[in-house]
């Protein structure tokens, strides 16, 4: 009852409002449908302003609990014959977010100013309730990575380099990787050295004589306690250790045996004659003259050609 008297009241409104003076017959028939549709609260008289107030308002306010009496002819008379003309309801697009005013949206890779948790991030929470559990299995890790290893070392040979920035650079450290340069120095070849555990870098580059010679000497020293065994045992190889390693102690890790000492962070003096004699022209100068020579060689050495063969074709 309550969706067909919804449908009659709207017909029966505008009925009313746009035959009143063309037509009297219909009058007992909107005042019946208007009257039918309010079946609960006491039957009152509308007044003109109001009716024109609930026919005005958007449907969003008109309330489904509207009082709706009886409307009498002297009421219904006055109003005039003309139809009132009809609001159009502007269909907006919705806004997007962070477009009002006062609100910015988060743009590019920064982060979110406040907690936006959208997910259910109960669930997402990192704990570490398993952590005696977690050291007990890194142990067991590395027991059977050692076991698989054996008799090798479980990690590999790094060279002695220096931290980067002039902050730093007083310590020493593992680098990635020794440098062509210093394989070649120590005499092992390129393939050769992954496969007895010396890590190579190939982008690194000998910047000093000291580095140089400091790492081929850890080379030489490493490639002295070397133990290779024969892939088989009725065919060696050259480089296979032919002594009975049975009596040979063996290191579990390479960090072991050739450990990388810090250095002596100590100021110590020296006297003034032991100062080496100062660059004429100063070190940095020379250091740029020299970058500048290897850098321009080529071209000068044509442009000091192509001036000789100019000379020398003007005299003939």
């Amino acid at each position: 009852m309550g969706g067909k008297g919804a449908n009659d009241v709207h017909v029966g409104i505008h009925v009313g409002l746009l035959h009143v003076d063309a037509q009297d017959i219909g009058h007992n028939e909107n005042e019946k449908e208007i009257k039918n549709y309010a079946p609960h609260g006491p039957e009152g008289q509308w007044s003109i302003e109001r009716l024109r107030a609930v026919q005005c308002r958007p449907p969003i306010l008109n309330s489904p609990n509207l009082e709706l009496g009886n409307l009498e002819q002297d009421n219904l008379s006055s109003i005039s014959s003309t139809p009132k003309p009809q609001r159009q309801t502007e269909h907006r697009q919705p806004e997007p977010v962070g477009s009002h005013t006062g609100t910015m949206a988060i743009k590019h890779n920064q982060k979110i100013v406040n907690n936006h948790f959208r997910k259910d991030w109960q669930r997402r929470v990192r704990t570490h309730f398993d952590q005696p559990g977690k050291k007990a299995s890194r142990r067991v890790a590395r027991q059977a990575k050692a076991a698989a290893l054996a008799p090798r070392p479980v990690d590999k040979l790094r060279p002695i380099v220096r931290c980067p920035t002039i902050k730093y650079n007083r310590k020493v450290r593992a680098g990635r990787g020794f440098t062509l340069t210093e394989l070649k120095e120590a005499g092992i070849a390129r393939p050769l050295a992954r496969t007895i555990g010396i890590s190579v870098d190939h982008r690194r580059q000998n910047l000093s004589e000291e580095s140089l010679a400091i790492n081929v000497a850890r080379l030489k020293a490493y490639r002295e306690r070397l133990i290779l065994l024969p892939r088989k045992s009725n065919a060696p190889k050259k480089g296979d250790t032919k002594t009975d390693i049975s009596q040979i102690n063996r290191a579990a890790t390479v960090s072991s045996v050739l450990p990388i000492a810090p250095t002596d962070l100590a100021v110590k003096e020296i006297q003034k004659s032991e100062m080496p004699a100062p660059i004429e022209g100063g070190a940095y100068a020379t250091l740029r003259a020299a970058r500048s020579n290897k850098r321009y060689q080529g071209a000068r050495e044509k442009r000091a050609r192509d001036k000789a063969e100019a000379e020398s074709a003007s005299k003939k």
